[in-house]
């Protein structure tokens, strides 16, 4: 997971990156639980590093005006009749 993070925060110096971990409460092994959070300690000694939810990621996208917004149409090109937020 180091080597990922580091690789996202080089590039963070120049363009927009994240990193998204996912954990299940029940790890397979207890010392898991030490490697994760020497990588926590890690990533939080880094500055301009931020914890997020998904929604807060979503609203921070949504309010910035540099954020890139692209015609559905010309990201899902081969899905006819494409209504974003339909549910059937």
């Amino acid at each position: 997971m180091k080597n990922s993070f580091d690789r996202l925060y080089e590039e963070a110096a120049y363009r927009r990156r994240m990193m998204a971990v996912t954990m299940h409460d029940r790890l397979q092994r207890p010392e898991h639980v030490y490697v994760f959070e020497d990588f926590l300690k890690y990533v939080m000694a880094k500055p301009g590093v931020a914890f997020m939810k998904k929604i807060d990621i979503a609203n921070f996208a949504l309010n910035d005006p540099n954020t890139i917004r692209e015609d559905i149409q010309n990201v899902y090109p081969n899905v006819p009749n494409f209504v974003p937020g339909a549910t059937s």
